[in-house]
């Protein structure tokens, strides 16, 4: 469930692509099938706690306390990224079309003094 009438204090992300671009996404095998040649894909929760300590839970296993991931936070905050990346983009589309209009008129200009 995911409606608005449940939640409280809500609050948009802060900025986070820096801390996206930290993220070392990995490829791994379990110390419980070393014969497996399967390879898993995703990322170590010690590496991400720092960063996104709310993607972070704790269990206990065998070897006492164990993290895990909550993998689907990961497409909020990829989503979050995108849309700061895009923020850039446009931006930097915005500048290079201010620069394209100001040598067009340095152009104009040289052209007419050629003339």
């Amino acid at each position: 469930v995911s409606d608005a009438r449940l939640k409280t204090d809500v609050e948009s992300l802060p900025y986070l692509l820096d801390k996206l671009m930290q993220l070392q996404p990995v490829s791994y095998g379990w110390l419980q099938a070393p014969n497996s040649s399967r390879r898993n894909i995703g990322f170590i929760a010690q590496q991400v706690q720092p960063l996104f300590p709310m993607l972070v839970a704790t269990s206990m296993g065998e070897n006492g306390e164990l993290l895990g991931l909550d993998y689907s936070g990961f497409n909020v905050i990829a989503v979050k990224g995108v849309q700061e990346e895009q923020t850039q983009l446009n931006t930097l589309d915005d500048e290079l079309k201010a620069m394209q209009k100001r040598m067009d008129l340095i152009n104009e200009k040289l052209k007419s003094r050629k003339q």
